[in-house]
């Protein structure tokens, strides 16, 4: 996941990032942005993607940070696949991006516009996943063939209709 920072703020972010002891990669340049890479405790990697369509986002002026280097919103996010699955074609001719570009087997991919939230990478790494995830496989053993897994899946959203929500 991609968060928008300003551009003039890469180097308060990296000062940041090494007061809290987070290790992180970068700055490595990605099409026309600067980009710093990190995982999350969990392990989720994140990026701060300087960008200068974040510039002229207004920050959060009562943030816990400097409103100059806050935080301006989701750059985009990429999406990982093992091989061409047909992602591309979804995106291009389903939701409407654009290719903009590749490097380093990474495909960028926008919608027109102004603002935040319109960039999708794409990177295929072949191999990377290795097979299911241990829930994939746990679901695929449990639920039979295609037929018996449509079955299952109107079971589960019927019993779901049906309960009640906490709050």
């Amino acid at each position: 996941m991609g968060i928008a920072i300003p551009p003039a703020s890469l180097g308060f972010w990296i000062e940041r990032l090494l007061s809290h002891g987070i290790k992180y990669e970068g700055p490595a340049r990605r099409f026309d942005e600067q980009v710093l890479s990190f995982a999350d405790p969990d392990g989720l990697l994140l990026e701060l993607v300087a960008s200068s369509r974040a510039a002229g986002i207004p920050a959060w002026e009562d943030g816990p940070l400097a409103p100059e280097h806050g935080i301006r919103g989701l750059h985009g996010t990429t999406l990982w696949e093992d091989g061409d699955t047909g992602t591309a074609d979804l995106l291009v001719n389903t939701l409407g991006f654009e290719a903009a570009g590749e490097q380093g087997g990474l495909v960028r991919f926008q919608v027109a516009g102004p603002g935040l939230g319109r960039v999708v990478y794409l990177r295929q790494a072949r191999g990377f996943w290795g097979g299911p995830t241990e829930s994939e496989r746990y679901t695929m053993s449990r639920s039979g063939p295609p037929a018996s897994r449509h079955n299952w899946r109107s079971e589960q959203r019927s019993r779901q209709e049906g309960s009640t929500s906490l709050r």
